[in-house]
C-alpha cells in the first residue's frame, strides 16, 4: 500500500501501490509515479512528469519546473513538454529539472545539479553535484560529468565520455554582446569515448573526434581530430608515448 506522509500534498491519482512520499513533498495532478518510487521530504514535482520504477528523488528536488520568463532575457521560452525520468534513477537533493527533459534508466543526477529544458540524458549517466546543463544539451549513454561542470546551450556529448570537475563549454563567442540567436548560439559537439580533464574549456562550434583526450586546464579553440591528445592554452596536439 502507498505511504503518504500526512503533510505531503499528492494531487495525482496515477501512482503505483508501493510508492512512498515523505513529509511536505508536493506531487501535482499530472504526475505519473511508477512502482517502488521514493519521494523524499520537500521535493516538488509539477507539470507533466513520468517517473520510472525504482527511482528515488531526494529532499528539496524540483522536477518539472517551468523556465523563467523575464524581460531581462533575450531567449524566448515557449514552455511545456513532459519530463520523463527512467527507471532506477537517483535525483539528488535540491536538483532542478525543468520541463521537457528526458533522463534514461540507471542514471544519477547529483545534489544541486540543474538540467534545463529540452535536454536529453542517456542511460547509465552521471550528472554530478552542482553541474548545470543549459537548454538543448544531449548526453550519450554511460557518459559521466563530474562536479561543478557546465555545458552551454546545445552542447553534444557522445557515449562513454568522461568530463572531469569544473569543465566548461561555451556556446557564444560574442560574449553577450548580441541577443540570443539559435543559429549562432551552440556549444561544441563531442564524439564518443572522449576524456576531458579538470578545468578545461571548450569554445563554441568546435568538433571533438572520438577517443580524443583533452588535458586539464586546456583551452580548446578549434576542432580536435579523433584520437588526438590536446594540451595547453590554446590547446595543441601532443605525442603520447606507448
Amino acid at each position: 500500500m502507498a505511504e503518504f506522509h500526512p503533510t505531503a500534498v499528492v494531487d495525482t491519482r496515477s501512482f503505483a501501490p508501493d510508492v512512498v512520499i515523505d513529509a511536505c513533498a508536493v506531487v501535482g495532478p499530472h504526475v505519473t509515479v511508477g512502482s517502488n518510487v521514493r519521494i523524499h521530504a520537500g521535493a516538488v514535482i509539477m507539470g507533466f512528469v513520468d517517473i520510472g520504477a525504482g527511482t528515488e528523488i531526494f529532499p528539496g528536488a524540483v522536477i518539472g519546473k517551468p523556465p523563467a520568463r523575464s524581460a531581462a532575457l533575450s531567449r524566448r521560452h515557449t514552455g511545456g513538454g513532459t519530463v520523463r525520468i527512467g527507471e532506477r534513477n537517483s535525483i539528488g537533493a535540491h536538483a532542478v529539472v525543468t520541463e521537457d527533459v528526458v533522463i534514461g534508466d540507471d542514471s544519477l543526477v547529483g545534489d544541486g545539479a540543474t538540467i534545463r529544458e529540452r535536454c536529453r540524458v542517456g542511460r547509465g549517466c552521471i550528472v554530478g553535484r552542482g553541474v548545470s546543463l543549459h537548454p538543448d544539451c544531449a548526453i550519450g549513454d554511460r557518459t559521466r560529468i563530474m562536479d561543478n561542470s557546465h555545458l552551454a546551450t546545445a552542447t553534444r556529448l557522445g557515449e562513454e565520455c568522461f568530463v572531469s570537475i569544473q569543465v566548461s563549454t561555451v556556446s557564444d563567442r560574442a560574449i553577450g554582446r548580441k541577443s540570443f540567436d539559435a543559429d549562432r548560439v551552440r556549444g561544441p559537439v563531442v564524439g564518443d569515448r572522449v576524456a576531458i580533464g579538470a578545468g578545461a574549456i571548450l569554445l563554441s562550434g568546435i568538433v571533438v573526434g572520438d577517443d580524443a583526450t583533452i588535458g586539464a586546464g586546456a583551452l580548446v579553440t578549434r576542432d580536435v581530430p579523433a584520437g588526438a591528445h590536446m594540451r595547453g592554452a590554446p590547446a595543441k596536439p601532443i605525442t603520447v608515448e606507448g
